[in-house]
């Protein structure tokens, strides 16, 4: 009578993971058929999916910092730099730890640079924040045109792993 439970048990058990292993694959399958969704298989065999945002520029699952601070920056391009000062004094958290919080696969040299320059250039605005409306959006476009660098750099590493 044991014997038979415990073999109700595994076939339940073995058809149970091969469910669970079909819904897997559907689930890249319905992902590869998605333009704004990428699968990237790291080196170390690892497959992450990356999304394309509303702007085009790709979202990270694990690197909320990035998401925020380019979201944000994006919507201060659109809107011709015309923001409050208070939107971009509370991207400070967000500016501040990119470098710490960026996924290892994309800390690359160039990446790690572009990421300084970010944050020196949200230094600078910082700084220059009480000043002329002129000057605070001459800032804000000099930060945008460093986040735009990053953004080049990161669709490039995406580029080198979705076509190897």
């Amino acid at each position: 009578m044991k014997y038979i439970k415990n073999i109700k048990l595994v076939l339940i058990s073995f058809f149970l993971m091969l469910g669970a292993c079909n819904s897997k694959e559907e689930k890249k399958q319905a992902y590869a058929q998605n333009p704004n969704i990428y699968m990237v298989e790291l080196e170390d065999g690892e497959t992450i999916m990356l999304k394309k945002d509303y702007y085009d520029t790709f979202s990270f699952e694990n690197w909320n910092n990035f998401n925020v601070a380019n979201t944000r920056l994006l919507q201060i391009e659109e809107n011709d730099y015309k923001t409050s000062i208070n939107r971009l004094v509370n991207l400070k958290p967000f500016i501040r730890n990119l470098s710490e919080t960026a996924p290892e696969w994309l800390k690359t040299e160039e990446v790690l640079e572009d990421i300084n320059d970010v944050e020196k250039e949200y230094k600078e605005l910082l700084k220059e924040i009480d000043g002329s409306t002129k000057e605070v959006r001459e800032n804000c476009k000099e930060l945008n045109e460093e986040f735009d660098e990053l953004r080049e750099n990161i669709n490039e590493i995406v580029e080198d792993y979705t076509n190897s």
